[in-house]
Protein backbone atom coordinates (compact mmCIF):
# COMPACT_ATOMS: atom_id res chain seq x y z
CA UNK A 1 0.00 0.00 0.00
CA UNK A 2 0.99 3.30 -0.65
CA UNK A 3 1.28 6.57 1.77
CA UNK A 4 -2.35 7.46 2.85
CA UNK A 5 -3.08 11.21 2.01
CA UNK A 6 -5.89 13.00 2.64
CA UNK A 7 -7.02 15.21 -0.47
CA UNK A 8 -9.82 16.69 0.41
CA UNK A 9 -12.89 17.59 2.37
CA UNK A 10 -16.05 16.44 1.02
CA UNK A 11 -18.21 19.32 1.22
CA UNK A 12 -21.44 17.73 0.23
CA UNK A 13 -20.72 15.37 3.16
CA UNK A 14 -20.46 17.85 5.82
CA UNK A 15 -23.23 17.73 8.07
CA UNK A 16 -25.44 20.78 9.41
CA UNK A 17 -25.89 21.49 13.33
CA UNK A 18 -28.85 19.62 15.02
CA UNK A 19 -29.45 22.60 17.27
CA UNK A 20 -30.92 20.48 20.00
CA UNK A 21 -29.94 19.76 23.16
CA UNK A 22 -25.77 19.63 24.34
CA UNK A 23 -23.18 19.87 21.33
CA UNK A 24 -26.24 20.80 18.44
CA UNK A 25 -24.23 22.68 17.03
CA UNK A 26 -21.71 20.22 16.07
CA UNK A 27 -21.55 17.93 12.84
CA UNK A 28 -19.74 15.80 11.02
CA UNK A 29 -17.01 16.10 8.44
CA UNK A 30 -15.82 14.15 6.00
CA UNK A 31 -12.31 14.03 4.54
CA UNK A 32 -11.55 12.34 1.66
CA UNK A 33 -8.25 9.87 1.20
CA UNK A 34 -6.21 8.99 -1.65
CA UNK A 35 -6.61 5.28 -1.34
CA UNK A 36 -8.92 2.63 0.62
CA UNK A 37 -6.79 2.11 3.80
CA UNK A 38 -6.77 -1.37 5.20
CA UNK A 39 -7.20 -2.51 8.84
CA UNK A 40 -3.68 -2.40 9.77
CA UNK A 41 -3.24 1.16 8.41
CA UNK A 42 -6.98 1.88 10.44
CA UNK A 43 -5.87 0.96 13.56
CA UNK A 44 -2.44 3.06 13.51
CA UNK A 45 -4.43 5.95 12.42
CA UNK A 46 -7.51 5.80 14.92
CA UNK A 47 -4.98 5.18 18.34
CA UNK A 48 -3.07 7.99 16.99
CA UNK A 49 -6.24 10.25 16.78
CA UNK A 50 -6.98 8.98 20.37
CA UNK A 51 -3.98 9.66 22.03
CA UNK A 52 -2.15 12.16 19.79
CA UNK A 53 1.69 12.71 19.91
CA UNK A 54 0.68 16.99 20.40
CA UNK A 55 -2.49 16.65 22.48
CA UNK A 56 -4.44 20.05 22.67
CA UNK A 57 -7.23 21.35 24.69
CA UNK A 58 -10.18 21.24 22.03
CA UNK A 59 -8.77 17.38 20.48
CA UNK A 60 -11.69 15.24 21.06
CA UNK A 61 -10.99 11.40 21.24
CA UNK A 62 -13.12 8.84 19.96
CA UNK A 63 -14.50 11.36 16.72
CA UNK A 64 -13.18 9.83 13.91
CA UNK A 65 -13.89 6.76 12.24
CA UNK A 66 -12.43 5.63 9.05
CA UNK A 67 -14.76 4.55 6.30
CA UNK A 68 -13.80 3.19 2.97
CA UNK A 69 -11.45 6.04 1.72
CA UNK A 70 -12.77 8.33 4.02
CA UNK A 71 -12.29 9.78 7.52
CA UNK A 72 -15.47 11.09 9.66
CA UNK A 73 -15.15 13.50 11.96
CA UNK A 74 -17.50 13.74 14.14
CA UNK A 75 -18.78 16.08 16.72
CA UNK A 76 -17.22 19.15 15.20
CA UNK A 77 -17.46 22.08 13.39
CA UNK A 78 -15.54 23.95 9.97
CA UNK A 79 -14.09 26.58 12.27
CA UNK A 80 -12.73 23.64 14.59
CA UNK A 81 -11.10 21.87 11.98
CA UNK A 82 -9.83 24.90 10.58
CA UNK A 83 -8.32 26.05 13.43
CA UNK A 84 -7.32 22.44 15.52
CA UNK A 85 -8.67 19.38 14.02
CA UNK A 86 -6.87 19.39 10.52
CA UNK A 87 -3.47 19.79 12.20
CA UNK A 88 -4.06 17.00 14.51
CA UNK A 89 -5.83 14.94 11.38
CA UNK A 90 -2.67 15.47 9.47
CA UNK A 91 -0.28 14.49 11.91
CA UNK A 92 -2.17 11.08 12.70
CA UNK A 93 -2.26 10.26 8.84
CA UNK A 94 1.08 10.73 8.95
CA UNK A 95 2.30 9.09 11.93
CA UNK A 96 0.22 6.34 11.27
CA UNK A 97 1.92 5.86 7.77
CA UNK A 98 5.30 5.85 9.50
CA UNK A 99 4.54 3.35 11.21
CA UNK A 100 2.84 0.93 9.03
CA UNK A 101 5.44 1.31 6.78
CA UNK A 102 8.00 0.74 9.47
CA UNK A 103 5.56 -2.68 10.33
CA UNK A 104 6.01 -3.59 6.94
CA UNK A 105 9.06 -3.68 6.48
CA UNK A 106 10.14 -5.75 9.43
CA UNK A 107 7.61 -8.24 8.42
CA UNK A 108 9.52 -8.40 5.19
CA UNK A 109 12.44 -8.55 6.69
CA UNK A 110 10.56 -11.18 8.77
CA UNK A 111 9.92 -13.23 6.26
CA UNK A 112 13.37 -12.88 4.59
CA UNK A 113 15.15 -14.33 7.39
CA UNK A 114 12.78 -16.88 7.33
CA UNK A 115 13.24 -18.21 3.75
CA UNK A 116 16.86 -17.93 4.12
CA UNK A 117 17.07 -19.96 7.18
CA UNK A 118 14.73 -22.39 5.77
CA UNK A 119 17.06 -22.67 2.59
CA UNK A 120 20.10 -22.96 4.89
CA UNK A 121 18.16 -25.76 6.36
CA UNK A 122 17.59 -27.77 3.34
CA UNK A 123 20.90 -27.37 1.77
CA UNK A 124 22.30 -28.42 5.45
CA UNK A 125 20.13 -31.51 5.41
CA UNK A 126 21.11 -32.11 1.59
CA UNK A 127 25.00 -32.14 2.64
CA UNK A 128 24.49 -34.37 5.69
CA UNK A 129 22.14 -37.12 3.03
CA UNK A 130 24.75 -37.22 1.22
CA UNK A 131 27.94 -37.77 3.39
CA UNK A 132 25.62 -40.18 5.09
CA UNK A 133 24.21 -42.25 1.54
CA UNK A 134 27.80 -42.19 0.65
CA UNK A 135 28.88 -43.72 3.96
CA UNK A 136 26.05 -46.38 3.53
CA UNK A 137 26.59 -47.38 0.23
CA UNK A 138 30.52 -47.96 1.76
CA UNK A 139 29.76 -50.44 3.92
CA UNK A 140 29.90 -54.05 2.39
CA UNK A 141 26.66 -56.00 3.16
Amino acid sequence: MSYIRIVGIIEEGVGTPSGVGPGSALYAVPFQLSAVPDDEWKEYFLALWDRPLAYGTMHRPGTARVRGDRIVLSGTTMREVERWHLASLQQAVDEANIRYKAEHRRRVAAQQQQAAGAVQHRQTVREIVQKLNAQLRSVEP
